[in-house]
C-alpha cells in the first residue's frame, strides 16, 4: 500500500491546491483532487447447453445424416437466413408470420430446396418416427412444441 510519508505529502498537495485555487474558483469546483472509482469487470461466459438436448443432438439418426450431408446443411443454412433476413424468430413464428411466410415464395423455394434434400439423404420427412425425432429434439431445445412450463 501507501507508505504514511506518500500519504501525507498527497494529502499536503491536495490541501495547498484547494487553498490556492479557492480565490479563483467558485465553491462547487474546489474538489482539483481525482476521486478513485472502479467498474465491475468484464467476464465472459458462455451460454449453458442443456445437457439432456446435447445428448439427444449428438445420439440422433436423423441429425446425423443432416450433418454428414452437406447439401442439406447447405439448404437448411439458406432457410435459416432467410428466416433471420425476414425477421421471423426461429423458435415459434406467431400465425399471422406463418401465413406470410406460406404466401413468400421465396420461403416456399427454401423449405422445399430443403425437403427435397432431405429425401435425397434418405431422411423421410412424413414418417412418424422423423417427426418424433425432430419434435423431441425441439422440445428441449425450446422450440415449438415445447411444453408450457407455466402451470
Amino acid at each position: 500500500m501507501f507508505s504514511a510519508r506518500a500519504l501525507s505529502r498527497a494529502v499536503a498537495t491536495c490541501t495547498r491546491t484547494i487553498q490556492a485555487s479557492s480565490a479563483v474558483r467558485p465553491p462547487a469546483m474546489l474538489h482539483p483532487c481525482r476521486s478513485f472509482s472502479s467498474s465491475p469487470i468484464a467476464r465472459a461466459s458462455e451460454p449453458s447447453i442443456d445437457p439432456q438436448l446435447f445428448e439427444k443432438v449428438k445420439t440422433s439418426p436423423v441429425v446425423k445424416k443432416m450433418v454428414e450431408n452437406p447439401e442439406v446443411m447447405e439448404a437448411l443454412k439458406d432457410l435459416h437466413k432467410f428466416l433471420q433476413s425476414n425477421g421471423i424468430p426461429i423458435g415459434k413464428p406467431s400465425a399471422f408470420q406463418m401465413i406470410k411466410l406460406a404466401a413468400n415464395s421465396d420461403f416456399r423455394a427454401a423449405a422445399s430446396r430443403l425437403m427435397e434434400e432431405m429425401q435425397k439423404a434418405g431422411i423421410d420427412v412424413k414418417s412418424k418416427e422423423v417427426l418424433n425425432e425432430i419434435m423431441s429434439i425441439s422440445k428441449l431445445s425450446g422450440g415449438p412444441g415445447k411444453p408450457d412450463e407455466s402451470k
